[in-house]
This record gives structure tokens, C-alpha cells and sequence, in this order.
């Protein structure tokens, strides 16, 4: 008989014909609704049914970031599905290994708002909007950033939107890149010497730019972009 593991009961989930309806938002699930919205999962079962984990607070969390992962999801095709998953597969080593990727990537969320972004990450990759790569990567740039923080991508294009702090905290997740700001008059123009005389009198000064990442995590999670005539580097000036 096969050993049923997580990893390959999360793939088989991801992977399963079977519809879901996932229609009510998490917060206005109770805790008897939610049992039932997940029991025909193959990682519910495992996770929680045998031991009745879903009673105890930490088996509740975990429950519903799984539901908020598979609420995102839950429109796509089997074939779109399966063809994410089996690309993290031949990336990582097997089914089993991308199913238990995958379902460290839910449960180490630590906001219920995470998981559904996780979820637009998986339905982008799913559409070839960004490799499965991007997916890993962006997605664990999401668990790694303090959820406010992650809201703020929401303005990144506002004037004075994003503070100091905020900008190096992106810079150091790889959403945001540092550059030395040309001085004025530069783009008509310098010698090698005036241009050091330039730098000498007015000083280096720093700019930010979104990076591609900083870009797609903002465009793909929150449906926000950069218009013409509205650059993030004319606000951040």
C-alpha cells in the first residue's frame, strides 16, 4: 500500500478534479463551516480529520490559511493547475518535495491575507505571467515582509508614499534597487572632470526603483502599475 505523505497529499490536492466552492469569505466562516469546506481535500484529511488537530487553536490557523491558498486557486483548470505543480516538481525533485514546498510556503504565512496572495502568485504562474521561479521567489518575499508592509505596494507609485525605512526593507528583499542620482544638467552632458566637479559640490545622493520582482509582487497582488508620466523614481525624487 502507498504511504499517503503531506507532500504528495498537497499535490494531490492542488491536482484534484474534484470542483471546490469556496465561496464564503474566510471571515465569516465558523469553525464547524470551515470543516466542511475543507473535508473533501486530501491535506485536510491528513492534516487534521484523524486527529482532530482542527479543534485546537494552531489546527484552526492552519486550516484557514489552506482555505484562503485553495480560494484563489480555485477557478483554474486542472491542466493549469497540474502544470505548475509539475514544473516545482521537476525543479525540486519529485511530487512529494513540491507538494511539501508548496504547503510550507501556506503554513508559514502569518497573516490570512497572505496565503490568498500566495494563491494570485500560483494563478499568475499558472497563466505564464511569471515563471515558477518567480512564484518560489515572490512568495517567500511575502512571508518574509511584515503584512503592512506589503500593503504599502498598494501606493508604491503615490507621491511620498513609501518612507525611508519602508524603501530599505524592500531594497533588502529584493523588491527595491539603490542607485547613485545623476546631478543636475548631467544628461546634457559632462566631462569626466566636471562631472566629478558635480559630485564634489552637490554630493551623491541615493534613488530607489522597484526592481522586475517589486514590479509583478505590486502589479500581480494588487493590481497596481506604473502609469505613464507617473514613475516611481519622479515621486521618490
Amino acid at each position: 500500500m502507498t504511504r499517503v505523505t503531506l507532500g504528495s497529499a498537497m499535490s494531490n490536492t492542488v491536482k484534484s478534479e474534484r470542483s471546490l466552492d469556496l465561496s464564503a469569505d474566510i471571515s465569516d466562516i465558523v469553525l464547524s463551516e470551515l470543516a466542511d469546506s475543507l473535508e473533501t481535500l486530501p491535506i485536510f484529511g491528513l492534516l487534521f480529520k484523524g486527529y482532530n488537530v482542527l479543534n485546537t487553536i494552531q489546527g484552526e490557523i492552519s486550516a484557514r490559511k489552506i482555505y484562503n491558498f485553495f480560494y484563489e486557486i480555485q477557478n483554474l483548470s486542472l491542466d493549469e493547475k497540474a502544470k505548475v505543480m509539475d514544473a516545482i516538481s521537476q525543479s525540486k525533485g519529485g511530487v512529494d518535495e513540491a507538494g511539501l514546498l508548496l504547503l510550507d510556503l501556506v503554513d508559514k504565512s502569518n497573516d490570512n491575507m497572505k496565503p490568498r496572495l500566495i494563491g494570485k502568485l500560483f494563478v499568475a504562474c499558472a497563466f505564464c505571467e511569471i515563471t515558477t521561479q518567480q512564484f518560489l521567489r515572490l512568495s517567500t518575499v511575502i512571508n518574509n515582509l511584515f503584512v503592512d508592509d506589503l500593503l504599502k505596494l498598494k501606493e508604491v507609485y503615490e507621491h511620498n508614499a513609501i518612507s525611508d525605512q519602508l524603501k530599505s526593507i524592500y531594497t533588502a528583499n529584493g523588491l527595491m534597487e539603490i542607485s547613485i542620482k545623476k546631478p543636475e544638467k548631467f544628461s546634457q552632458g559632462y566631462s569626466m572632470s566636471e562631472l566629478g566637479g558635480a559630485i564634489f559640490d552637490q554630493g551623491l545622493e541615493l534613488e530607489y526603483s522597484l526592481t522586475g520582482d517589486g514590479k509583478l509582487l505590486a502589479e500581480i497582488c494588487f493590481d497596481t502599475k506604473e502609469e505613464a508620466g507617473n514613475t516611481l523614481e519622479k515621486f521618490l525624487e
